[in-house]
């Protein structure tokens, strides 16, 4: 498919953590530029998205549990076209926790928790 914005054939981007925040906005920005966006993110296809393909173009993965995410990988393989992929944005994180599901902030994080999340994130 060609790109309507410089005639160039269409570039592929996969993004995880795609469905809110710095994901949303980068997903918004790669479509209107002509790219292909494949999203990636533990929860269902936000239905306020305003991009093209979006529902067809999104994969809920866990990213945190490897079968699952071997699957995805799998799926990703099959939706490339001719098997290009452009660019890949990781901005999938975990982000820890406290008791009630509020956030920890810098100082209430302990090492061993910064520890995990940053490794989990690195192998993200």
């Amino acid at each position: 498919m060609v790109s309507p914005h410089d005639n160039q054939p269409r570039r592929t981007l996969l993004l995880t953590g795609a469905s809110r925040g710095i994901g949303h906005a980068t997903v918004k920005r790669f479509s209107a530029a002509g790219w292909r966006v494949i999203t990636c993110s533990r929860h269902a296809f936000p239905e306020n998205c305003p991009w093209e393909a979006g529902p067809e173009d999104h994969i809920q993965v866990d990213l945190a549990d490897p079968a699952d995410t071997l699957k995805a990988i799998g799926e990703i393989k099959q939706r490339l076209d001719h098997g290009e992929l452009h660019a890949l944005v990781n901005n999938a994180a975990i982000s820890p926790k406290a008791n009630g599901g509020t956030r920890l902030s810098s100082i209430d994080t302990t090492v061993s928790v910064m520890d995990f999340s940053s490794s989990r994130n690195l192998s993200m």
